[in-house]
């Protein structure tokens, strides 16, 4: 499942995305309205089983610096893998 956590304006994220899980028979997919790499990875600790970044890395929002490969290695770094 793809849930869009961040979407949500009024809600909190982890907890969203905790009772979606929970509530899940498959994996689910953190996605939606990126702003940082760290905002981004913080559904992985309430049960998701990854994430999407897109426009965020396009549009330089990511540590990294100006190069999409050099913020998607940041990325990477901060998922730990």
């Amino acid at each position: 499942m793809d849930l869009l956590a961040y979407r949500h304006a009024d809600v909190d994220v982890l907890e969203l995305t905790r009772a979606v899980v929970e509530a899940s028979d498959g994996p689910v997919i953190a996605a939606g309205s990126v702003r940082d790499a760290r905002a981004d990875l913080r559904p992985r600790g309430a049960g998701a089983w990854g994430f999407t970044i897109g426009g965020a890395i396009f549009e330089e929002r990511l540590p990294g610096g100006t190069t999409v490969a050099g913020q998607v290695a940041a990325v990477l770094e901060a998922a730990g893998r």
